[in-house]
Protein backbone atom coordinates (compact mmCIF):
# COMPACT_ATOMS: atom_id res chain seq x y z
CA UNK A 1 0.00 0.00 0.00
CA UNK A 2 1.20 3.56 -1.19
CA UNK A 3 0.61 5.76 2.04
CA UNK A 4 1.05 8.83 0.78
CA UNK A 5 -0.72 11.74 -1.86
CA UNK A 6 -0.09 14.97 -3.17
CA UNK A 7 -2.24 17.27 -4.88
CA UNK A 8 -1.11 20.72 -6.41
CA UNK A 9 -3.43 23.55 -6.83
CA UNK A 10 -2.89 26.59 -8.25
CA UNK A 11 -5.32 29.85 -9.86
CA UNK A 12 -5.89 29.42 -13.64
CA UNK A 13 -4.84 33.19 -14.27
CA UNK A 14 -1.55 33.36 -11.60
CA UNK A 15 0.93 32.14 -9.97
CA UNK A 16 0.33 31.37 -6.90
CA UNK A 17 0.09 27.86 -5.78
CA UNK A 18 -0.06 25.40 -2.83
CA UNK A 19 1.01 21.66 -2.74
CA UNK A 20 -0.41 19.55 -0.22
CA UNK A 21 1.25 15.81 0.87
CA UNK A 22 -0.26 13.45 2.64
CA UNK A 23 0.76 10.43 4.39
CA UNK A 24 -2.07 8.22 5.38
CA UNK A 25 -2.22 5.37 8.30
CA UNK A 26 -5.14 3.13 8.25
CA UNK A 27 -8.11 5.42 7.70
CA UNK A 28 -6.12 8.55 8.88
CA UNK A 29 -4.52 11.22 7.85
CA UNK A 30 -1.34 10.84 10.08
CA UNK A 31 0.56 14.14 8.80
CA UNK A 32 0.01 16.42 6.41
CA UNK A 33 2.72 18.55 5.09
CA UNK A 34 2.78 21.59 2.78
CA UNK A 35 4.72 24.13 0.07
CA UNK A 36 3.33 27.25 -1.36
CA UNK A 37 4.29 30.14 -3.27
CA UNK A 38 5.40 33.16 -1.13
CA UNK A 39 2.47 34.64 0.22
CA UNK A 40 1.61 35.40 3.82
CA UNK A 41 -1.84 34.58 2.83
CA UNK A 42 -1.37 31.76 0.80
CA UNK A 43 1.06 29.99 3.36
CA UNK A 44 -1.17 30.68 6.42
CA UNK A 45 -4.02 28.35 4.50
CA UNK A 46 -1.52 25.88 3.51
CA UNK A 47 -0.60 25.68 7.40
CA UNK A 48 -3.92 25.42 8.46
CA UNK A 49 -5.21 23.08 6.14
CA UNK A 50 -2.45 20.86 7.40
CA UNK A 51 -3.42 21.17 10.90
CA UNK A 52 -7.19 20.72 10.46
CA UNK A 53 -6.75 17.44 8.18
CA UNK A 54 -3.91 15.98 10.47
CA UNK A 55 -5.22 12.97 12.68
CA UNK A 56 -8.98 12.87 10.76
CA UNK A 57 -10.13 10.31 8.27
CA UNK A 58 -8.97 10.46 4.96
CA UNK A 59 -12.50 10.13 3.74
CA UNK A 60 -14.20 13.04 5.69
CA UNK A 61 -11.88 15.38 3.72
CA UNK A 62 -13.90 15.34 0.72
CA UNK A 63 -16.62 16.75 2.72
CA UNK A 64 -14.42 20.07 3.80
CA UNK A 65 -15.06 23.35 2.72
CA UNK A 66 -13.27 26.49 2.52
CA UNK A 67 -14.40 27.57 5.96
CA UNK A 68 -12.24 25.51 7.86
CA UNK A 69 -9.30 27.04 6.83
CA UNK A 70 -10.89 30.69 7.03
CA UNK A 71 -11.69 30.11 10.91
CA UNK A 72 -8.95 28.49 11.82
CA UNK A 73 -5.89 30.77 10.03
CA UNK A 74 -3.28 32.55 12.66
CA UNK A 75 -4.78 35.93 10.55
CA UNK A 76 -7.81 37.49 9.36
CA UNK A 77 -7.47 36.74 5.95
CA UNK A 78 -8.43 39.93 3.33
CA UNK A 79 -11.53 39.38 1.47
CA UNK A 80 -9.46 39.91 -1.85
CA UNK A 81 -7.52 36.45 -0.42
CA UNK A 82 -10.24 34.02 0.44
CA UNK A 83 -9.42 32.45 -2.54
CA UNK A 84 -6.36 30.79 -0.88
CA UNK A 85 -8.68 28.56 1.90
CA UNK A 86 -10.66 27.20 -1.54
CA UNK A 87 -6.89 26.64 -2.90
CA UNK A 88 -6.05 24.80 0.32
CA UNK A 89 -8.77 22.60 0.85
CA UNK A 90 -8.71 21.61 -2.89
CA UNK A 91 -5.01 20.81 -2.89
CA UNK A 92 -6.02 18.90 0.17
CA UNK A 93 -8.63 17.36 -1.88
CA UNK A 94 -6.26 16.10 -4.56
CA UNK A 95 -3.78 15.32 -1.96
CA UNK A 96 -6.27 12.59 -0.54
CA UNK A 97 -7.78 11.59 -4.33
CA UNK A 98 -4.28 10.66 -4.96
CA UNK A 99 -3.47 8.35 -1.85
CA UNK A 100 -7.01 6.99 -2.86
CA UNK A 101 -6.32 6.26 -6.74
CA UNK A 102 -2.73 4.46 -5.94
CA UNK A 103 -4.44 1.82 -3.41
CA UNK A 104 -7.94 1.27 -5.50
CA UNK A 105 -10.14 3.43 -3.19
CA UNK A 106 -13.18 5.09 -4.68
CA UNK A 107 -13.56 8.55 -2.70
CA UNK A 108 -16.05 9.83 -5.31
CA UNK A 109 -13.93 13.03 -6.28
CA UNK A 110 -15.26 14.90 -9.00
CA UNK A 111 -11.97 16.88 -9.71
CA UNK A 112 -11.72 20.69 -9.54
CA UNK A 113 -14.11 23.97 -10.27
CA UNK A 114 -12.77 25.46 -13.10
CA UNK A 115 -11.20 28.17 -11.14
CA UNK A 116 -8.12 25.91 -10.59
CA UNK A 117 -5.35 24.48 -12.48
Amino acid sequence: MDNMGTGKVSPVDAEEFIEVTVFVEGDFIEKAQYTCSHSPEIEDCAKTVCTVITDKPFRDIMQMNANAVIYNTENDLPRLKLYCAAMAVTAAKKAVADFAKKNNIDIGFDGLCSCFK
